[in-house]
């Protein structure tokens, strides 16, 4: 217990001690003065520093959360500036020197304030990371904003400078209500709260009690009632699914910008890009409804529930993980399981998904070669990286962990009785794990497997997470009735390759690995100009291969970095059959139940 202090030189000491020890204050400036450059002016002033203090390290992280890739956004830093005091206290300009490729040092000479002053190209846009021009700003914190390693726990303060008659949509609390000075817990929070800065559309709306805005950068021949209708039932299903909103308040940041594509998962927001006059049909409305509920289930699973490897973040090296298939895959899984529950996909749609799912997997060479753990952890140094061997020796985390996750779902009910399932499994993980937590690891998830499957499941783990066996779909489709029929494909020749057309050039962008045109040595990038001496044009290939079978030696020319070359290829026929999942004709009590918990919908009366 603190006696009182009566003495002035004891309570002038006792003031100047918790003066000295008070945290330090951390403000953000963002400006944009001239759009047409694509520079952003950025500031940081730091206040209550420590005498002694020697210097502050500035880091500028070297990758963006939700893309596990390494990026070079130091190289887009320039007039980097340091001085003693801040706006108000002009003062001298400090030393400063880089200690590597995205660490900037400031000797602050025992200094109480110091500001920080940068400049940042910024036009890239359909990567979501920074973006500047004469039409709006987009701003991935972790692209743009330095930081303090050892001040990273702080609260932070934006204030943002929009350019003319421009408005910022984001997920920052603002400090006063209308007012453009926002504020973050810390920097993890901030730089996980994306800003859209233009003349974009917002619309607001609520779920639960709790405020959401869509907003709309550009245009296009969407309604956006109909987009705000979907996002509702969006949030609605999730919650069902989680049983909480773990925000105060969400935002959907939407660019509807030609060439705009995919998602990110932000801790209270996320930012999609969508086809601007993709909407003339029920199409537009479908695609854009599933990026919208994979990145919404993200704000669950990968931001609230993260893997051991990526909490905290660090922004300085790649952050291996195992779990990206749980982190994506699982995420891909639930957004086709909750568009049918949510009755935005037909049931006879979902079994169409689930024969393409097959379909896909098989038809990917890979798959013999790298495990589910495997492609999670090798995603910094292999899957983003586009090799034209990608087909042929990984398998993709997104779209095998989602079918893997589907037979570990079907597993866990069959062996249940269906008293279980993954959505146990999931909701349990989400609860023992919070974000004030540790992340959770590769035992974590298996134990809960464990006990929540009330069984044994390492042999499940072994075979399709942690090896390459082939899954056997029709055995795990058949717990909830289903099963798989395969037609033998059609007796025509195959090459193994796929062909695009670029500006009339017929140039090659797959080849299969085991096939006819990988055996002769067709590359990726070989542009194909005739077959048997007649010119090819890349929509002809089916067409002509149909002209022969099985057997059958074709020649085809090609140039391959300017030089003409040919190769003889002896056609093999085609190995992929055709495969169609249908309804039992006889399906038991426990295959109904399973299907009718799984799938959302009961089991149809009529045989199929």
């Amino acid at each position: 217990m603190l006696k009182n202090i009566s003495s002035p030189l004891l309570a002038g000491l006792f003031m100047s001690t918790t003066f000295a020890l008070a945290a330090p204050d951390v403000t953000y400036q963002l400006g944009m003065s001239k759009p047409y450059t694509h520079l952003f002016e950025v500031q940081i002033t730091f206040e209550n520093l420590e005498p002694n203090e020697k210097y502050l390290e500035l880091l500028l992280p070297v990758w963006r959360p939700g893309r596990y890739v390494i990026f070079d956004f130091a190289g887009g830093v320039q007039e980097f500036q340091a001085h003693a005091g801040n706006d108000a206290q002009n003062g001298p300009a400090l030393r400063w020197s880089k200690t590597d490729k995205t660490t900037w040092r400031v000797e602050t000479e025992g200094r109480h304030s110091v500001r920080v002053s940068y400049a940042v190209y910024a036009n890239e846009f359909n990567l979501r990371t920074r973006g500047l021009n004469d039409q709006h700003a987009f701003v991935n914190g972790a692209a743009v904003f330095m930081y303090v390693e050892k001040f990273r726990a702080l609260p932070v303060k934006l204030q943002v400078q929009p350019y003319g008659d421009w408005h910022v949509s984001t997920g920052l609390d603002r400090v006063k209500e209308k007012s453009y000075l926002f504020q973050a817990p810390n920097y993890d929070y901030f730089v996980d709260c994306p800003l859209e800065i233009g003349t974009q559309q917002d619309f607001a709306f609520e779920v639960q009690g709790k405020k959401h805005d869509l907003s709309l950068t550009g245009s296009g021949n969407w309604k956006s009632d109909k987009l705000v209708e979907r996002l509702q039932k969006v949030v609605q299903a999730n919650f069902e699914f989680w049983g909480d909103l773990p925000y105060a308040h969400y935002s959907f940041l939407v660019h509807s910008i030609p060439g705009a594509g995919g998602g990110t998962e932000h801790i209270n927001s996320t930012i999609m890009g969508i086809n601007p006059f993709g909407f003339s049909t029920e199409n537009g409305y479908e695609s854009f409804t599933s990026l919208a509920m994979h990145e919404f289930f993200h704000t669950w699973n990968v931001k609230q529930l993260r893997p051991a490897d990526l909490h905290p973040y660090d922004y300085r090296h790649e952050n291996y993980s195992k779990l990206l298939w749980v982190a994506e895959g699982t995420t891909s899984y639930y957004t086709s399981i909750l568009l049918r529950r949510a009755d935005f996909t037909s049931v006879s749609s979902f079994i169409n998904q689930l024969a393409t799912t097959i379909r896909n997997d098989r038809q990917r060479p890979g798959r013999k070669i790298q495990s589910l753990e495997e492609s999670s952890y090798d995603a910094w140094i292999k899957f983003w990286k586009n090799s034209p061997n990608d087909q042929n020796r990984e398998v993709d985390y997104y779209d095998k962990g989602a079918a893997v996750s589907l037979l570990l779902d079907l597993e866990i009910r069959q062996r249940t009785e269906n008293r279980a399932s993954l959505d146990e499994v999931m909701r349990t993980l989400y609860r023992g794990f919070p974000l004030a937590g540790p992340g959770y690891s590769v035992a974590d998830f298996e134990k809960a497997v464990h006990e929540i499957g009330r069984g044994d499941y390492r042999e499940f783990f072994e075979k399709y997470v942690r090896g390459t066996a082939e899954l056997d779909f029709a055995k795990f489709l058949g717990y909830a009735g289903l099963e798989i029929q395969e037609t033998p494909a059609p007796d025509k020749p195959a090459l193994g390759i796929s062909v695009r057309d670029e500006e009339g050039r017929a140039m090659i962008q797959q080849v299969n690995s085991g096939t006819a045109g990988y055996d002769a040595g067709l590359n990726v990038g070989d542009e194909i100009l005739a077959l048997d001496g007649f010119r090819l044009r890349a929509s002809q290939l089916q067409l002509r291969l149909g002209d022969f079978k099985a057997g059958d030696k074709i020649q085809l020319t090609v140039f391959r970095n300017d030089r003409l070359r040919q190769f003889d290829i002896v056609l093999r026929p085609s190995e992929a059959a055709e495969i169609t999942v249908k309804h039992l004709a006889n399906p038991s009590e426990l295959q109904k139940k399973i299907y009718a918990a799984w799938m959302g919908a009961s089991w149809p009366e009529e045989k199929r």
